[in-house]
């Protein structure tokens, strides 16, 4: 007698996805079909066939690692409980999911975007078996304190998936935003005193297929308006915070990324930042249009914003740089054209951190000009070992190319 599944319940599942750089993933391990023997003599059911009355999947306390370095992506979730309804046996169906996480961290591109944050997710999909097709809409997310909202579709074809979702935050609150941001939140947020709002929306649409290379495009956009934080043990506060960021692709190739960056400034204690910024064909010839303008005194950060690790912190970092110029504008030495000008200076910088030695240092100066970028010296200490030197860049855009590579010339003494 075949045997059939009505329901799946899972008790503190741990689940690790590997993906090498070349798209190799560990879970694809499966024979292929003419490789099994065959088998007359058992009545076997098709997965499909034997999943046909399975109508419920719950999780508890599960775990999951996914590390795909094709992607440079990694995701760790800790604390998973889930549930899961809907008749699989209907061609089409409606499935409701419950899902909650004690922890959620994500990196992309070597920059940690969540830092064991608190998720939960509620959504109710349409489901058409014959298409593959999942549609949304109204679905509730929740990351730390803030709350979205997300609606559209999802389809995996044969090679890849097409989308097209949309999300919003239908609260506005600038506290809510705050919480997302690694190392601000913690144990007596509720406490925290914040003022502000802000407006985030973001949609994804188009077909992903890594072997044609197509990706689907994307718009994100936030804004901030008069927001100011007052942590309840630091002395200090954050004031002033406004800012307008969108970072889009209408393409598949990652050379029309564009980034915009308007306005973006703050008062961290008593010092004023300042700053804009535009990029534009990252991978073919970097178009930079930006400006940093401000004072950062490092001691008055630490009684502003809660820092987990951090034994000792001071010293200060001024900067006044502007940047309008493409790459290739530099390479062929076209510097009647290239506005690069401004200097950052480094002062008595001191970093502590338990589990590392600390850095040390003492002075460090850059001048930016249409030809180079110098750093006439360092005097700096590194644990108990003193480095002193200096240093010139040549093409500092390159920086913002993951194909290209800066070039420049550097002397360092090591005692």
């Amino acid at each position: 007698m075949p045997i059939k599944v009505n329901a799946v319940h899972m008790e503190k599942p741990k689940v690790r996805v590997l993906v090498t750089e070349d798209g190799v993933a560990n879970y694809n391990i499966v024979k292929p079909e003419e490789e099994l023997e065959e088998i007359d003599s058992l009545e076997i059911l098709s997965p499909y066939e034997a999943l046909a009355t399975l109508d419920e999947i719950t999780i508890r306390g599960g775990s999951m690692v996914y590390d795909d370095a094709s992607l440079n992506m990694a995701m760790e979730i800790n604390g998973l409980d889930h549930k899961s309804k809907g008749d699989v046996s209907a061609t089409i169906y409606n499935l409701d999911t419950e899902t909650t996480m004690d922890s959620l961290t994500v990196d992309y591109g070597g920059i940690r975007y969540l830092n064991c944050a608190k998720a939960q997710i509620n959504a109710l999909f349409r489901v058409n078996q014959d298409s593959s097709l999942y549609t949304f809409s109204e679905n509730n997310m929740k990351i730390n304190e803030l709350k979205m909202k997300a609606d559209g579709f999802f389809q995996m074809l044969e090679q890849g998936y097409d989308m097209d979702i949309r999300i919003s935050s239908p609260e506005n609150e600038f506290k809510d935003l705050l919480s997302l941001i690694p190392g601000a939140y913690m144990k007596g947020y509720e406490s925290v005193r914040a003022e502000g709002k802000f407006q985030l929306s973001g949609k994804v649409n188009g077909v992903y297929n890594d072997s044609l290379n197509l990706m689907p495009s994307y718009d994100i956009r936030l804004d901030v308006n008069d927001a100011n934080v007052k942590y309840p043990d630091l002395p200090l506060g954050i004031s002033g915070i406004n800012a307008k960021v969108r970072v889009a692709n209408n393409a598949s190739a990652l050379d029309s990324l564009e980034v915009d960056v308007p306005f973006l400034s703050m008062n961290i204690g008593r010092n004023p930042i300042d700053a804009m910024f535009f990029l534009r064909t990252p991978m073919s010839d970097p178009y930079v249009d930006g400006k940093l303008d401000g004072i950062l005194n490092l001691a008055e950060l630490a009684q502003a914003f809660p820092m987990e690790g951090v034994k000792g912190l001071r010293g200060k970092i001024s900067a006044n740089i502007a940047a309008k110029a493409r790459m290739s504008q530099i390479d062929r030495q076209q510097y009647e054209s290239v506005n690069l000008r401004g200097s950052m200076r480094v002062e008595d910088v001191l970093y502590q951190s338990s589990g590392y030695p600390p850095i040390q240092i003492e002075d460090m100066r850059m001048d930016f000009s249409p030809r180079f970028v110098d750093i006439q010296e360092i005097k700096a200490k590194l644990g108990k070992s003193d480095v002193s030197g200096k240093a010139r860049v040549d093409n500092i855009l390159a920086y913002f190319s993951p194909k290209s590579t800066m070039r420049g010339d550097v002397t360092s003494v090591l005692r």
